[in-house]
């Protein structure tokens, strides 16, 4: 027995798919939902509960991110405002959101760009934590390499690490001095949402935070508009 239920776009709502059934298991049933939030595909078998969407409205969560010149970093979290600000440049910002309840369990900068942070470790592959990543004028020389990168790709970064990192490899900091990168991510293995720029003074990304109720818990999961 097992159930999957994704995205149109292919990204698992909670965690990593559970296994379909091998050869002479239960037969399959595909069910196509369109909510107005999103499109779900149900593989469902016998007496498997289904993830369901809340009656629970979907929570904003939008970043800034500063590349160049006076604009701090923000990330708010429905009325949630977090920032800090533009006096300290070259770092990284990281929050740890449990996703039961949207509250912030960690909120610390750091400026090493090859070791894990320690504070991440406690909750490294647990789908029911979120990381926010956001840099602030941060260095091309101090874009993630080593077991930092490594942590980042395993956790849900995307494309749009690996842009910044061949623009910098192909043009090194000559060319272009400062990055902005910005990830949100479960912790876990399945695919994240993550932004970057190098040519104006900050990007900007919205999402949502969509309530999905897996058994008798609601976990919200991010999704980009």
């Amino acid at each position: 027995m097992g159930i999957h239920i994704a995205w149109a776009t292919k990204r698992s709502l909670f965690h990593k798919p559970i296994a379909k059934p091998a050869n002479g298991g239960k037969k399959q049933v595909k069910l196509r939902i369109a909510l107005p939030a999103a499109t779900f595909y149900f593989y469902a078998f016998k007496n498997i509960k289904l993830f369901i969407m809340t009656s629970t409205p979907n929570v904003p969560l939008t970043i800034q991110c500063c590349i160049y010149g006076n604009y701090g970093n923000t990330v708010s979290i429905g009325t949630n405002n977090l920032q800090i600000g533009y006096n300290t440049p070259n770092l990284y910002w990281a929050l740890v959101v449990d996703r039961t309840n949207l509250n912030v369990v960690e909120n610390f900068t750091f400026s090493d760009n090859s070791d894990v942070p320690r504070q991440l470790a406690p909750y490294e592959n647990n789908a029911q934590y979120m990381l926010i990543l956001s840099t602030m004028q941060l260095s091309s020389i101090n874009l993630p390499v080593g077991n930092f990168y490594n942590f980042l790709v395993s956790q849900g970064a995307g494309k749009e690490l690996q842009r910044i990192e061949q623009i910098f490899a192909a043009l090194n900091c000559g060319t272009w001095s400062n990055y902005g990168y910005i990830l949100v991510t479960t912790l876990d293995s399945t695919p994240g949402f993550d932004f970057s720029g190098f040519i104006d003074n900050a990007i900007i990304s919205t999402l949502q935070l969509i309530p999905v109720q897996v058994g008798s818990q609601t976990y919200y999961t991010p999704e980009v508009y």
